[in-house]
């Protein structure tokens, strides 16, 4: 009776924030008998990504279904219509994507799936927008294949989506998270990504890509290409042991910061200054001459890193704008000629499900994370800079519902840290945090207490500043992850026969979903209706919660 009491007061109360579906019901359960929620600070483990190879995906003999081909290579769509895939379109990569010629084109054919593969100008192309690559993805998901998913009701719609890096190196793309969120906003399709990272014959990477699409019994569906091996990229614990490789920050630095005048950079800006009393030259879009509380926080981090000694200048600029943003800095650099460090914090969230999102609030959260993190490294010179911090989020490996856009944004930047690395930057970091407690985005979308009901550790502030510096002060691992245990993600069972799409690792290279899905004709569902619509017993969703403590 207690327990009922309790449950009903969190089903009621504002610490249930969710739509009331079995998952969430098994979720209120298990913090209802578990007691008391995560601890905030214990549970926090530091993680690297490294690739995997595994096993060959099994040819498809002759054409299985009609899928169609975007994409702005010439010779994959003529090796495509060759073996009888399905009709292809050819797109432009640009910001200016012509949604509606894409969706003429895909609403007037009766479709199995469509295939998104986008090859980049060239391999390490500084200026090319990420939104350029996106933006078609954006249309095809937001447009055509939700209504295929709504239309067939969960039946077998199927996407794919495929970059072409070519860099060598197993790393997952942009376009990955984006479909990893997307499959969490529509989990009835069935989604997956390829990413070539080494030059492949057009006629081969046709054959692969529809041969990755009707996998269904394969569990891996987020993929990379290298050295002729498929691989996928996880997660392995990695704590640090040792000493720490210093870094001396002096009061002859300059570094820029974006989004630091609140939030979680805030906190480590006011942390490093404690110690060193360098220049730091923030970067934000807030007004500091306005009375709003976002105001207010950014001027007490200016007055506290200079009463600490340090030279602060706030820049007011709208990050989305790359224009304002480059002429942000190219008057930083008539001033301050030499930059030896960048801190990119900046970041927002405008979440919302794929077929609800809208592009303009899309582009503003691609371009704060990713764009300005690109045209900061066009700006600046390299050889100057001693250290660049990206901070990331872990939606860049796992995805996350609601997150096709600020996932992509924040794979870019694990993206970029490798790139860096490779122009002699030597110490270079992307950090991938999960959910904090106490400030940042979590604390402003109200997020925390919805985090801690699903089991998910937060970072308190004084151990995630403590763990900030320490990757400061070392320049091994260009990507690190900081989360609760994601060993739940890393779950390496294949999958049995007879089990479905629904069981295959569909969220990311670490992450298996086991569920079951029933049909209409199951007999139980007909006994159970409403108005002609099958619901789900209530003694079986109290089964389900109970198996999912």
């Amino acid at each position: 009776m207690e327990i009922e009491k309790q449950l009903g007061a969190r089903l009621s109360g504002s610490s249930f924030s969710g739509a009331l579906t079995v998952q969430s019901l098994a979720e209120e359960v298990r913090c209802v008998v578990g007691g008391k929620s995560p601890a905030v600070n214990d549970q926090i483990r530091r993680y690297v990504p490294r690739a995997t190879v595994v096993p060959p995906v099994t040819p498809v003999r002759g054409p299985q279904g009609k899928i169609a081909l975007l994409s702005n290579d010439a010779g994959l769509m003529a090796a495509w219509s060759e073996k009888g895939y399905g009709p292809t379109h050819a797109i432009a990569l640009s910001e200016a994507c012509d949604d509606e010629g894409i969706e003429a084109a895909l609403s007037s054919e009766h479709l199995d799936g469509i295939v998104y593969a986008a090859r980049p100008p060239a391999p390490g192309t500084v200026g090319h927008s990420l939104m350029a690559t996106l933006h078609p993805a954006y249309t095809v998901a937001h447009g055509a294949l939700a209504s295929l998913a709504k239309e067939r009701e969960g039946g077998d719609v199927r996407f794919l989506t495929a970059s072409f890096s070519e860099t060598g190196t197993a790393e997952d793309g942009a376009l990955s998270s984006f479909t990893k969120s997307l499959q969490k906003d529509l989990p009835h399709a069935r989604c997956g990504h390829v990413e070539f990272c080494d030059a492949v014959a057009c006629e081969e990477a046709a054959s692969i890509l529809y041969a990755e699409l009707y996998a269904d019994s394969d569990p891996y569906a987020f993929v990379s290409y290298c050295n002729a091996e498929r691989c996928v990229t996880g997660m392995i614990e990695n704590e640090r042991e040792g000493e720490s490789e210093l870094l001396p920050l002096a009061s002859s630095d300059v570094v820029i910061v974006t989004g630091g005048g609140r939030g979680i950079t805030a906190r480590a800006l006011v942390a490093l200054s404690a110690t060193a009393q360098p220049t730091w030259l923030i970067v934000g879009s807030t007004d500091l001459d306005c009375d709003s509380e976002h105001a207010r926080e950014a001027r007490d981090t200016v007055q506290q890193l200079i009463d600490l000694g340090c030279r602060a200048e706030y820049i007011q600029c709208d990050l989305s704008d790359a224009a304002a943003l480059r002429v942000a800095l190219q008057s930083v650099a008539k001033e301050h000629v030499t930059i030896t460090g960048v801190i990119h914090g900046a970041g927002v969230l405008s979440d919302s499900g794929i077929e609800d999102k809208q592009i303009a609030d899309f582009q503003r959260v691609v371009e704060v994370k990713s764009g300005a993190a690109r045209i900061l490294e066009a700006e600046l010179n390299p050889d100057s800079i001693r250290f660049w911090i990206n901070m990331s989020s872990v939606s860049a490996l796992l995805g996350n519902a609601g997150q096709t856009d600020y996932a992509a944004a924040s794979q870019d930047l694990v993206v970029q840290a490798t790139r860096l690395r490779a122009k002699g930057i030597a110490r270079v970091k992307s950090i991938l945090w999960g959910p904090w407690s106490g400030t940042g985005m979590v604390v402003e979308q109200g997020l925390e207490d919805r985090f801690r009901t699903l089991g998910i550790p937060l970072i308190d502030v004084e151990d995630g500043i403590a763990f900030f510096m320490r990757e400061l002060n070392t320049a091994e691992d260009s990507v690190v992850i900081y989360s609760g245990d994601l060993k739940r993600f890393a779950d390496q069972r294949s999958l049995g026969e007879g089990e479905s799409w629904s069981q295959r690792r569909v969220v990311g290279a670490g992450v298996s979903l086991r569920s079951r899905r029933f049909g209409r004709d199951e007999a139980f569902l007909k006994d159970h209706t409403m108005d002609g619509i099958s619901v789900l017993p209530g003694v079986m969703a109290l089964e389900l919660s109970v198996h999912a403590i």
